[in-house]
């Protein structure tokens, strides 16, 4: 992951113990006095390696952004056929939205809504992250256009977020949990013959 190499071991420290912290309690519950009881370390710490709460959660937000672009990395693989690129990619793109729900719905309402605590993420996807894909499935499925090719990244990005979205709700499928990693393999599976099949 990139962000270790930017921050002491204190600084990340600190920023897991607030993303544990916004996971479990959601983004509302974080203080700067939570965040250092739960990372061992005084407030003064926090304050002299972030400034402010404010910024503390950009940073963690930041963290989070750089482990799901790590995950297009794959994308840009040749040494793999374009179907084991794609799953690699699913298979560690999901693995980050479930390690923060919490934060992946608001990475989520961010895309919908006015309100921003960070596009970063949504910025890479512009510039970067629908190139990786669509090259990928254009390679997987040359005879569809670009429209059917964009179709498809939607209804896989919205496949993705919506187990995520729903979890621990009535809408949720009884026997369907997205967290148990045999279950998250089967759903990756039937997106990837949705995907690749004719």
């Amino acid at each position: 992951m990139q962000y270790k190499e930017k921050y002491t071991s204190t600084q990340r420290k600190i920023i897991e113990s607030t993303l544990n912290i916004i996971s479990a309690e959601g983004f509302c519950k974080v203080t700067i006095r939570k965040v250092a009881s739960s990372a061992g370390v005084n407030v003064a710490a926090i304050n002299y390696h972030f400034g402010s709460k404010e910024q503390l959660i950009n940073d963690a937000l930041h963290s989070i952004t750089e482990q799901l672009k790590s995950s297009f990395v794959v994308l840009d693989r040749e040494d793999l056929v374009p179907e084991d690129r794609l799953r690699v990619f699913l298979d560690d793109y999901t693995k980050t939205l479930l390690m923060y729900p919490d934060i992946m719905k608001n990475f989520i309402m961010q895309s919908i809504t006015e309100y921003q605590v960070s596009g970063e993420y949504e910025s890479f996807l512009q510039e970067q992250g629908y190139d990786l894909i669509k090259n990928t499935l254009m390679q997987i499925r040359p005879d569809e256009s670009e429209a059917i090719i964009g179709m498809r990244i939607m209804q896989m990005q919205g496949g993705l977020a919506f187990p995520v979205l729903v979890a621990n709700r009535t809408i949720a499928l009884k026997d369907f949990d997205y967290f148990h990693e045999d279950v998250r393999s089967q759903y990756v599976e039937i997106m990837m013959k949705y995907i690749t099949s004719p």
